[in-house]
């Protein structure tokens, strides 16, 4: 399979780097609010709000960060 556009390695080193401070348990809603607004590149020049990653997940509570990403990898 060929890729129509290289992809971007870095971005869930963004994404990690800026849920540093995040503590589990955690609700969608307080995640939101902690850092829905940080912004994360997702291309060499685009940055978006982590909000655009996190309200997709139909989930509405974190135990840990391994079950956050899980399922953010899973609304990707």
């Amino acid at each position: 399979m060929k890729m129509t556009k290289p992809a971007y390695p870095a971005l869930f080193h963004y994404i990690q780097k800026q849920m540093a401070d995040v503590a589990y348990p955690i609700t969608k809603q307080a995640l939101l609010e902690q850092i829905g607004e940080r912004e994360v590149f997702v291309d060499w020049d685009v940055q978006v709000p982590l909000r655009t990653f996190i309200e997709p997940i139909r989930r509405e509570e974190f135990s840990c960060a391994a079950d956050f990403y899980c399922m953010l990898i899973a609304f990707l």
